[in-house]
């Protein structure tokens, strides 16, 4: 994750907001794809250790996440995440979820 505030980015010049984000956007796409490489890399190293992946039937999945959402709830109210983070977590999923159709 990378942050830079809009006040600090504002001040460059508009040749280079658009250098910056060229720039940055190449190098997101390099690391994402990496990441992906990786964990399909990890998955295999599971799979050979005698891990088995396992996909849960259609017909279940509405259990499987009201469990997690349950979870999630008392996470929360144990104070691991906070309201925020549980937020933009959820944000960013379904934006990928929407990205994926």
């Amino acid at each position: 994750m990378l942050v830079i505030s809009n006040k600090a980015f504002a001040k460059l010049k508009k040749d280079d907001r658009e250098l910056v984000r060229e720039i940055l956007t190449r190098t997101f796409e390099t690391i994402d794809h990496r990441n992906r490489k990786d964990s399909a890399q990890a998955l295999a190293v599971l799979q050979r250790q005698g891990i088995d992946l396992v996909q849960p039937p259609y017909d279940d999945l509405e259990r499987w996440r009201q469990t997690v959402e349950t979870a999630v709830q008392r996470f929360e109210r144990q104070g691991f995440f906070s309201k925020a983070v549980i937020a933009r977590v959820r944000r960013l999923i379904a934006e990928y979820r929407r990205g994926r159709r």
